[in-house]
This record gives structure tokens, sequence and C-alpha cells, in this order.
């Protein structure tokens, strides 16, 4: 998703794109990658209507992820697919809700919100490409939390 956008943008938001891109892989480097999350929230806001505000939505939310802030990340995800519906402009191929969903549902479990995070794949599961694979992890995490 975040490379395909790449090719539908214009040059002053490619140019801001290649940039904060740049900026996120060296901060998740360190430990501490959410440092870098400032910027992608001024640039998100920035260009709330561009294709690109989704995909830095979801690098706000992976960057919580990484550095194990699960609730943070299960937040951000949260915006992320907010604003993927609310971009009226991206093509039907590159919808980041799908991946926002997975990467939230994940995240929630990392947390220990097994109830949560089934319920996130359960609403991954309206989606066709993805409805198999969410299912079952929604299956799995039931079966845990049982035996528990």
């Amino acid at each position: 998703m975040v490379i395909a956008v790449g090719a539908l943008m214009d040059r002053r938001i490619h140019e801001q794109w290649v940039q904060l891109a740049t900026h996120v892989l060296r901060a998740r480097s360190t430990p501490n990658c959410c440092v870098s999350n400032e910027r992608l929230e001024v640039a998100a806001e920035r260009d709330a209507q561009s294709l690109v505000s989704p995909a830095y939505r979801l690098l706000i939310a992976d960057n919580f992820a990484r550095d194990g802030h699960f609730a943070d990340a299960a937040r951000a995800y949260d915006a992320a697919v907010d604003r993927s519906q609310a971009v009226s402009s991206l093509p039907g191929s590159l919808d980041p809700t799908v991946c926002a969903l997975s990467h939230k549902a994940h995240a929630l479990a990392l947390d220990g919100s097994v109830t949560s995070a089934i319920q996130t794949f359960s609403d991954l599961g309206r989606f066709p490409s993805r409805a198999k694979q969410a299912f079952l992890q929604a299956g799995l995490l039931a079966k845990k939390k049982a035996a528990t």
C-alpha cells in the first residue's frame, strides 16, 4: 500500500513522502521510533485529504506497536481507518483499512486485549480477501482465551 501510493502523488507531496519515510526508517533503527510520530502527525494533518494521509497514520500506529505501546497503537490504527475512509480519492486497490485492522488486531492481542482483538479480526472478516485468515485468527485467540 505504502509503495503504491508514491506513484499517485504530486511532486511536493512526493518529496515530503520520501523525506518522512527516510526519517521514519532512521528512527526505527533506534529504541524509540515513536520520536518520528510528531512529524508524521503534522504531515497527516497538513495534507488530510491527500492519498498519503492514511499511510502516515499507519506509520504512526506501526511506530507505537514497534515500541510496545500497543494500546496507543490500537487507537492510532483506528485513526488510520478513519482517515482511509475519509479520503475519497483513494483507488479501490489501495484500501489501507484492511492493513490497519489487521495490525490493530495483532497489537491488541499482544497487549492482552484478547476480546478486542477477536472483535477486530471479526471486523476484518468483512473484507473477502482477508476473511478466512481473519476468522482463523479470531478462532485461535478465542480457543486460547477459553483454555486460560
